[in-house]
């Protein structure tokens, strides 16, 4: 397991997320070939061979355990095999990827800048990407044109949460023939910030409220 990963737990409402997380932090390739039915349970003629499997199934067993809430964890007692059970949770709640998705998006709309940095807000909203990444198709996820949309989707997100402060910029990146990725246009709002910042700053000891960025 890759103890630099955020701890997830399955609480019934976030399967996507916890099931991609499970499969690139927590198992490694030989528990996934158990997971997904690469690998079948060997038969009586091979007993060396059936005590591994049988180890290894009681790990990844113990695994998805592990992180699941307790609720849904009796509801695992009755399997023995870590497919049955990995099985069972996806036919159970991948549907659930849709109400997910729903709550994510309504939460991320709330989002405002308000008092928080530019790397704060980025921070924020980084945490919600995250989440519906995990939830997009794999098929999809790899395609350059999802790529390039889901990043202008990002972008729009970002500079539609900014404070009025910013507009100028904002509506000077939407004007652009190309757009920037998001990490260009938040090194580009940093610098604004910092402007903002120190031109508000001067303008306070002088006694004149200064506010107008750049464009």
């Amino acid at each position: 397991m890759d103890h630099q990963s955020k701890i997830l737990k399955f609480d019934g409402s976030n399967y996507s997320s916890w099931s991609r997380w499970m499969c690139n932090c927590v198992f490694d390739e030989h528990m996934l070939e158990l997971v997904d039915g690469s690998v079948s349970k060997p038969g009586l003629n091979d007993l060396n061979l059936l005590k591994n499997w049988e180890a290894k199934n009681s790990q990844v067993l113990s695994l998805i355990n592990d992180f699941i809430d307790p609720a849904i964890k009796k509801r695992l007692a009755v399997f023995k095999s870590a497919k049955e059970a990995w099985n069972y949770l996806e036919r159970l709640y991948a549907h659930s990827n849709l109400a997910e998705n729903f709550r994510l998006e309504m939460d991320m709309r709330a989002i405002s800048q308000g008092d928080r940095t530019i790397e704060e807000l980025h921070g924020i909203l980084v945490g919600f990407w995250d989440k519906l990444a995990a939830m997009e198709p794999k098929d999809l996820s790899g395609l350059d044109s999802f790529k390039k949309y889901r990043e202008e989707h990002r972008l729009v997100q970002l500079l539609v949460a900014l404070r009025d402060d910013f507009e100028p910029l904002t509506r000077s990146i939407l004007q652009r023939s190309t757009f920037p990725s998001v990490q260009d246009a938040v090194e580009e709002l940093i610098t604004e910030e910092r402007r903002l910042k120190k031109l508000n700053s001067t303008a306070g000891s002088t006694g004149i409220a200064v506010n107008k960025p750049a464009i």
